[in-house]
This record gives structure tokens, sequence and C-alpha cells, in this order.
């Protein structure tokens, strides 16, 4: 993968992460709802699952960069 699309799939995928983020900012989210996330935080499973689930989206993100691309042409 060149540079150049490697750096646009990197930035669409920066800007998916961020619309996440936003989405589930403290500000939106009700009092008990703040309270579950802040008790899930210090939960080692939690933690665990959350880390896999990072993981597996990276890959699916990479992968899905990786067939988003034109083949290259051979000389």
């Amino acid at each position: 993968m060149e540079e150049a699309e490697f750096s646009k799939v990197l930035e669409k995928k920066k800007r998916n992460f961020h619309r996440l983020i936003v989405k589930t900012n403290s500000s939106s989210l009700c009092k008990e709802r703040m309270e579950i996330l802040k008790q899930k935080i210090y939960d080692p499973c939690y933690i665990a699952n959350a880390i896999d689930k990072l993981a597996e989206n990276i890959s699916k993100a990479l992968l899905e960069g990786y067939f988003d691309q034109e083949p290259t042409k051979k000389s």
C-alpha cells in the first residue's frame, strides 16, 4: 500500500474513532449511565474484552483498507 493510500485510510479510521468518542461524550450521558461506565472501567474482564474488541476492529479496518486499494500494475 502506498503511503498516500495508507494515510487516507488512517485518516478515515481516525474520523470514525473521533465520531465514536463524540457520541459517548460524558456530557451526553445521563448520571446513571456514567456511573455504570465508571464501574466497568475498573473491571479487569471488561477491560480485557474492550481490548479484544479494539484489536478486532483495528484488524478489520486494516483488512478493509487492504481490499479497498486498487491492484498495483506490474510492468
